[in-house]
């Protein structure tokens, strides 16, 4: 099968004869003699394609065949295939990011990619490193900056193991004829199979947006090209935004924030402790009430909250329904009758709620679906458990 994707990423269209054909799992399978739809693989994901407008649903490959997955019977031997470009032009971005990316930081730590993953917002390499500081980013950053501007010409061409640009190779190659190497002109030589910009000019800018530990080494999250664009435009519309929340130069949000932040944690703090003592006053007013059953309704309270104030209830004899529907749909139904076991009837008492729960046969918690019935479990609660 012809590969036209290797020869030229930019063919949007292609009329072609279909080789193979054959039906599996609800969808027809087609081989075609040539294809401009890359399948999927070395951390790319498949273009987006189309077989007369029928979208492509599955690809499957066999060797050197693939078959491309529709949910229409081709009943005709010619085809058209397309593809989203818009969809691969990105791809050819990030992969050819990745490549730059990955021998600058081989050139300056000497640290091997040791994964590669295309994503829906960003793509990621995990590297051979324990630890990147945010200056050595910003190094990394600028020198792609750099060979981005001198606008180096992208090549493709195949060699084998015998070839003398082998010693020039980032890593070594899975295969020792045939292999296709994708050249950053005189400054990168990688063994690849994915598509790529004919130039570095194209990829217009890369930017690592975060980085975390994996298995003792780093994975580094960047955009390039068109996402880092969409990214720059999103944070400075997000960074503006709360300029004029804030009412502060751009240079002092991160400090007004922290601040901010101090302060509301100072002010939770001190409002959970007025709290705490408005339920103790509660819970001494209740265990002095001749009523035994107990109906109460928290809202933005923590869960261990309501739990103290259950096994006050409890310990005081009373039985109890105590309830929160924010932040969490949240109940406990509990009782200090020893011949009532609640754990038998978990599973009535919460369905009553579109809920689910469970616990002790004297206490029993779990979350709620609906709210619209608590009259009605509470009436359940008095007449069929005696509360």
């Amino acid at each position: 099968m012809k590969k036209l994707y290797h020869e030229n990423p930019y063919i949007k269209e292609l009329d072609t004869i279909v080789k193979e054909q054959y039906n599996e799992n609800n969808l027809t399978y087609i081989i075609p003699e040539e294809t401009i739809i890359y399948p999927e693989g070395g951390g790319q994901p498949s273009d987006k394609g189309y077989i007369n407008d029928n979208e492509i649903i599955d690809i499957k490959i066999d060797n050197d065949k693939i078959a491309y997955g529709v949910n229409s019977n081709i009943k005709k031997n010619s085809i058209r295939m397309s593809i989203d470009f818009e969809k691969r032009y990105d791809h050819m971005q990030q992969h050819t990011g990745q490549h730059l990316l990955s021998e600058i930081i081989m050139r300056k730590f000497n640290a091997q990619t040791l994964s590669f993953s295309i994503g829906e917002k960003h793509s990621s390499i995990e590297i051979g490193l324990k630890s990147l500081s945010e200056e050595s980013i910003r190094e990394i950053e600028k020198d792609c900056f750099n060979i981005i501007l001198e606008n180096r010409k992208i090549k493709t061409y195949i060699i084998d193991d015998k070839d003398p640009v082998m010693d020039k190779l980032r890593k070594p190659p899975k295969v020792q004829n045939n292999i296709r190497i994708i050249e950053i002109d005189d400054f990168d030589y990688s063994a690849c199979g994915g598509t790529h910009l004919k130039s570095t000019g194209e990829l217009g800018l890369l930017k690592i947006i975060k980085t975390d530990k994996v298995r003792g080494n780093i994975r580094l999250y960047y955009v390039a090209g068109n996402r880092a664009l969409k990214d720059y435009q999103n944070k400075n519309t997000i960074v503006n935004d709360i300029q004029k929340e804030l009412g502060k130069q751009i240079d002092k949000i991160a400090d007004t924030v922290k601040k901010y932040k101090t302060e509301n944690e100072r002010l939770r703090k001190e409002l959970k402790h007025y709290k705490k003592i408005e339920m103790d006053k509660d819970i001494e007013e209740m265990k002095n009430s001749t009523d035994n059953f107990i109906v109460r309704e928290f809202n933005d309270f923590d869960i261990k909250d309501i739990k103290y104030f259950a096994k006050n209830m409890v310990g005081a004899g009373k039985n109890l329904l105590v309830y929160s529907k924010s932040p969490k749909q949240y109940m406990i139904v509990a009782t200090s009758n020893n011949d009532i076991d609640l754990r038998k009837r978990s599973q009535e008492i919460f369905s009553i709620l579109k809920g689910r729960g469970g616990g002790r046969n004297d206490f029993i918690e779990g979350t709620v679906g609906d709210f619209s019935k608590i009259a009605e479990l509470t009436e359940y609660l008095k007449n069929t458990l005696n509360f």
